[in-house]
Protein backbone atom coordinates (compact mmCIF):
# COMPACT_ATOMS: atom_id res chain seq x y z
CA UNK A 1 0.00 0.00 0.00
CA UNK A 2 1.43 3.36 -0.94
CA UNK A 3 1.21 6.58 1.05
CA UNK A 4 -1.27 8.05 -1.43
CA UNK A 5 -3.75 5.22 -0.89
CA UNK A 6 -3.34 5.46 2.87
CA UNK A 7 -4.19 9.18 2.76
CA UNK A 8 -7.22 8.48 0.55
CA UNK A 9 -8.42 5.80 2.97
CA UNK A 10 -7.98 8.16 5.92
CA UNK A 11 -9.99 10.87 4.16
CA UNK A 12 -12.78 8.42 3.31
CA UNK A 13 -12.84 7.06 6.86
CA UNK A 14 -13.01 10.61 8.24
CA UNK A 15 -15.90 11.51 5.95
CA UNK A 16 -17.76 8.33 6.83
CA UNK A 17 -17.27 8.93 10.54
CA UNK A 18 -18.51 12.51 10.26
CA UNK A 19 -21.61 11.36 8.41
CA UNK A 20 -22.38 8.64 10.92
CA UNK A 21 -21.79 11.04 13.81
CA UNK A 22 -24.12 13.60 12.27
CA UNK A 23 -26.91 11.08 11.84
CA UNK A 24 -26.51 9.62 15.34
CA UNK A 25 -26.21 13.07 16.95
CA UNK A 26 -29.21 14.41 15.05
CA UNK A 27 -31.30 11.43 16.05
CA UNK A 28 -30.30 11.78 19.70
CA UNK A 29 -31.17 15.49 19.64
CA UNK A 30 -34.53 14.77 18.05
CA UNK A 31 -35.36 12.17 20.69
CA UNK A 32 -34.28 14.51 23.49
CA UNK A 33 -36.48 17.29 22.10
CA UNK A 34 -39.47 15.01 21.79
CA UNK A 35 -38.85 13.80 25.34
CA UNK A 36 -38.87 17.38 26.66
CA UNK A 37 -42.15 18.10 24.88
CA UNK A 38 -43.72 15.09 26.60
CA UNK A 39 -43.09 16.42 30.15
CA UNK A 40 -46.35 17.90 31.48
CA UNK A 41 -46.04 21.60 32.18
CA UNK A 42 -42.67 21.91 30.47
CA UNK A 43 -43.74 20.97 26.95
CA UNK A 44 -45.58 24.22 26.16
CA UNK A 45 -42.67 26.30 27.49
CA UNK A 46 -40.22 24.39 25.31
CA UNK A 47 -42.50 24.70 22.28
CA UNK A 48 -43.40 28.39 22.65
CA UNK A 49 -40.33 29.70 24.42
CA UNK A 50 -39.84 31.18 27.85
CA UNK A 51 -42.20 34.14 28.51
CA UNK A 52 -40.64 37.61 28.45
CA UNK A 53 -40.59 39.75 31.56
CA UNK A 54 -42.87 42.79 31.18
CA UNK A 55 -40.16 45.24 32.23
CA UNK A 56 -37.73 44.11 29.51
CA UNK A 57 -37.77 46.20 26.37
CA UNK A 58 -38.32 44.48 23.08
CA UNK A 59 -35.41 44.75 20.62
CA UNK A 60 -35.88 47.44 17.98
CA UNK A 61 -35.79 44.85 15.22
CA UNK A 62 -38.93 43.18 16.66
CA UNK A 63 -40.96 46.30 17.43
CA UNK A 64 -44.15 46.88 15.48
CA UNK A 65 -44.51 50.43 14.22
Amino acid sequence: MTAQYAEDDAALDTAAGAGIGGVVGGGAGLLAGIGLLAIPGLGPVVAAGWPRRPWERQPASLRVA
